[in-house]
């Protein structure tokens, strides 16, 4: 009912012109009145009019940025968003940002749904996270609130950012490169490999990757292979053996950027294994039900693994599909062929038990 009256007695200002005496000093109702009375304005004075909110949403925006900032703050966008955060949020804001980054970030999230909403009142410091990534430039990546979340975490491990380009850069506190996201996903530079077990997770994982630091505050960056497409019996085929890399250096959300590296001198597989020589194909399987099909036809007991030579304690199986399976890039090159054929190794671990270790789509 307050907000009603309050709304009624500001349309008597704009319609009536009638402003006698409504001066309480240095406060929100005397503000008002000193903005509704000067030329200009226009924006605001029609949103006043015409929300039925507004007098109570200037309120809500007067004590949480004061008199001295409110002048440059008269966009109706900034009053609909600092209405419907939480008290936290509205503290971040006007505590780490000017006001200038006060308006784009009412530009970026005034229009977002309650669920984005809710995730800036749990987590204030989302605030700090666009804020990181408005310095530099970003203009995609800082409107999403997970990537506000990846930001924040990285930071908080000492990851630093930077631009190359367009590309975002992940760096140590030293300046030494850990990865750099090309084409929207993450190329590792600096890789943990071997996997140091004492080392510990840093923010989520993107794209089949995720940074990591060990007990001396070393920063690397690990592969971490999509598993949720197989069920528990696939994943025990394809990761069993200690040596198994399936799904680390040929599984469907490898990308192609870590395929094309991987084709270069020297040779990097996307899990950070480096020779010296790379292999006449990087391939992958495009997708999971790809994979599936390669794995279910050369396991044990098929007909690809029974017509298979054993060498020693090894079996090379072939099997070729009908239609493609994969791609690769040759050795040295940077464009992609498809593939139908599959490659699978398979090694006696004792008793004619044979575990897999790699299987890789190839030409």
């Amino acid at each position: 009912m307050w907000k009603k009256i309050k709304s009624y007695i500001v349309l008597l200002f704009l319609v009536l012109n009638v402003y006698q005496g409504f001066s309480c000093g240095d406060c929100w109702f005397s503000k008002l009145e000193t903005i509704l009375e000067a030329p200009g304005n226009t924006t605001f004075k029609n949103f006043i009019r015409n929300d039925n909110d507004g007098f109570a949403k200037f309120e809500n925006l007067y004590k949480a940025v004061g008199s001295n900032r409110i002048d440059e703050l008269l966009d109706p966008d900034i009053f609909r968003l600092f209405d419907r955060l939480d008290e936290g949020v509205k503290i971040r804001l006007v505590n780490d940002l000017s006001n200038a980054e006060i308006i784009r970030f009412s530009d970026d999230f005034v229009r977002s749904s309650s669920s984005v909403i809710r995730k800036f009142d749990s987590d204030p410091a989302l605030v700090d996270g666009w804020k990181k990534l408005e310095d530099l430039g970003e203009t995609t990546l800082k409107t999403n609130v997970d990537w506000l979340k990846r930001v924040n975490d990285w930071s908080d491990a000492g990851v630093q950012l930077s631009k190359n380009g367009n590309n975002l850069k992940l760096s140590d506190a030293s300046g030494n490169a850990l990865g750099e996201f090309k084409n929207g996903y993450l190329q590792p530079e600096k890789y943990d490999y071997p996997i140091n077990i004492s080392s510990t997770s840093v923010g989520d994982v993107n794209n089949g990757y995720q940074v990591f630091k060990d007990r001396n505050g070393n920063l690397s960056v690990r592969r971490i292979p999509d598993k949720s497409p197989y069920n528990a019996s696939e994943l025990t085929e394809l990761t069993q053996h200690p040596d198994a890399h399936v799904l680390e250096r040929h599984g469907h959300d490898v990308t192609d950027d870590a395929l094309i590296k991987r084709a270069q001198t020297p040779s990097f597989a996307p899990d950070g294994r480096m020779v010296n020589n790379p292999p006449l194909y990087s391939s992958k399987f495009n997708s999971a039900d790809d994979l599936r099909e390669g794995l279910n036809n050369t396991k044990p007991g098929t007909t690809a693994f029974k017509n298979a030579v054993p060498q020693g304690n090894t079996i090379v199986v072939l099997y070729t599909s009908t239609r493609v399976l994969g791609k690769g890039v040759p050795r040295n090159g940077n464009s992609f062929v498809n593939m139908r054929k599959v490659k699978a190794i398979y090694r006696d671990v004792g008793g004619g038990n044979y575990q897999l270790i790699t299987m890789y789509p190839e030409l």
